[in-house]
């Protein structure tokens, strides 16, 4: 009996040794129907490695999409690499997953810690298991799989035209369903503008709210869609409830009309606009005398360069480009009278608007 038990005791070391490098996969679930999603793992078990490559997941048929990976040592001290995916299939059969293949290299029991390890490195493959996925069709015209509520909210049926009023379309359970682009809300009475779209994971919950602006009473529409219960096996349906919102005309017409009609708003109106048309009155007085003042008129009057010189002379440092016009004159460039009296006619146009010079007095000439 001794005997037995030590001979069993050495054939599972000498297993133990030869399988102490291990690669699995694993799903948590091998029969599901199209669009359901499943979770595939990796778990790479390894001791006294010098390297490893593990595939990539390539899976026909199948959208794939790795969520995480983590590193820790199982029961035995071995190290293990550990990676999720997730996995949707998009059409129906069944698909075999798996003698997928491990690159690894660990150094030969003749290495004693010599330079040359390449010489003494060892390069072996590991086979993974293989999974049979069965995936199934979904009932006609359903495309959603899972278990789901549908639910809506208005913080009014009530209101003032002109008022906004907030919607908010709620999706909770769990499923293949993504997010709500395929709820819009489409109102023919009335503007609606999307606020919010947010998804929390916690609480499997999706939710769209909506402002809506509208000057006449309307109609929120359901909102309905089918999806197939795999734990009841039939195909169900989700609807929400029509909200007719009432525009209430009434308060806002008196409300306008008080407005417009009272006495106190139309005396203010007046009395403002009088206030501008005297303003406007005394700016326009005072600005016809600066346009017409003396310096102006003999500018206009000048035929020649040198005549020109000797009026705007007197102005020499009050404004540099007039100062530029005045240096050309001064020069005796017939060529250039027409465009410095065009310029200096602008120039003192703004010197006097701006008091730089002053209008009202005869300029020496």
């Amino acid at each position: 009996m001794i005997k037995i038990f030590l001979l069993s005791f050495f054939v599972l070391n000498v297993f133990a040794l030869e399988n102490e490098n291990i690669f699995q996969i694993q799903a948590d679930k091998t029969t599901l129907y199209v669009g359901e999603t499943f979770h595939l793992t990796f778990l790479f078990h390894y001791k006294n490695l010098e390297d490893y490559e593990l595939p990539e997941l390539a899976m026909e048929s199948f959208a794939t999409q790795e969520l995480n990976s983590s590193d820790y040592k199982d029961k035995q001290g071995r190290d293990v690499e550990e990676i999720n995916f997730a996995c949707t299939p998009n059409q129906a059969g069944v698909f075999e997953v798996g003698n997928l293949q491990a690159h690894a290299e660990k150094l030969t029991k003749e290495y004693k810690h010599l330079n040359n390890k390449s010489k003494f490195t060892q390069k072996f493959t590991l086979k993974s298991n293989s999974l049979q996925i069965k995936v199934q069709e979904l009932p006609q015209d359903v495309q959603v799989i899972g278990e789901y509520q549908l639910y809506t909210k208005v913080n009014s049926v009530s209101i003032k035209r002109g008022e906004p009023l907030f919607f908010t379309l709620i999706l909770e359970g769990q499923g293949n369903i993504k997010d709500l682009d395929f709820f819009t809300l489409s109102l023919e009475d009335a503007t609606s503008y999307l606020m919010m779209s947010s998804h929390n994971k916690e609480k499997s919950r999706y939710t769209k709210t909506y402002k809506i602006v509208a000057n006449h009473s309307y109609t929120i529409p359901s909102f309905s869609f089918k999806y197939f219960d795999k734990k009841l096996g039939v195909v169900q349906r989700c609807a929400t409830s029509l909200h007719k919102i009432h525009i209430d005309k009434e308060t806002f017409k008196e409300e306008e009309a008080s407005f417009v009609l009272s006495p106190s708003f139309v005396s203010i109106f007046f009395f403002v606009l009088f206030l501008f048309l005297v303003v406007f009155c005394i700016y326009k007085k005072y600005y016809s005398k600066k346009v017409a003042s003396p310096l102006l008129k003999n500018l206009q009057k000048t035929k020649n360069s040198e005549a020109l010189y000797k009026l705007l002379v007197p102005y020499l440092t009050k404004n540099r480009e007039l100062d530029r016009c005045i240096f050309l004159l001064e020069d005796g460039k017939v060529s250039q009278f027409r465009k410095c009296k065009k310029k200096a006619k602008s120039l003192v146009k703004m010197m006097i608007k701006s008091d730089i010079i002053t209008a009202d007095k005869e300029p020496y000439v």
